[in-house]
């Protein structure tokens, strides 16, 4: 096990923002239409550049929100989140993440070590490595 630090982006706490981009099916009157969609973008020690956008939707009348993470302007994530689904955790995948260290000079001292990982474990451990939307 590797005695680095992890790297874990906590943007947002999701199930809130789902709630003001879904809307409540009891809205109270006078209350807000909710927002289509949510952008923030970060200056996040050594990702630099971090956006996140949450767009809602109801395709087929099902309620979804598009999770995107962009890292100076290359996307990294782009996932479903169903309102009433218990996933609340979205995180960037081997390959995406090994292409972030890759393409970042403070992360990618640490590409070697990460591919002996995948060698020797099949996998990234979260808990070692992770870039996520919570």
């Amino acid at each position: 096990m590797l005695n680095q630090p992890s790297f874990v982006l906590l943007l947002a706490t999701l199930s809130y923002i789902v709630v003001a981009l879904c809307g409540s099916s009891e809205a109270s009157p006078g209350a807000i239409a909710p927002a289509p969609s949510f952008n923030n973008c970060l200056t996040e020690p050594v990702l630099n550049k971090t956006c996140l956008t949450l767009v809602a939707s109801t395709p087929m009348k099902v309620p979804q929100v598009q999770v995107v993470l962009k890292i100076n302007n290359v996307l990294y994530l782009n996932s479903t989140y169903y309102p009433g689904s218990t996933q609340t955790q979205f995180c960037l995948s081997q390959d995406s993440l090994l292409s972030l260290m890759q393409s970042n000079s403070q992360l990618s001292a640490y590409t070697t070590d990460i591919q002996n990982l995948i060698k020797t474990d099949g996998e990234i451990p979260s808990d070692v490595y992770s870039v996520c939307v919570d």
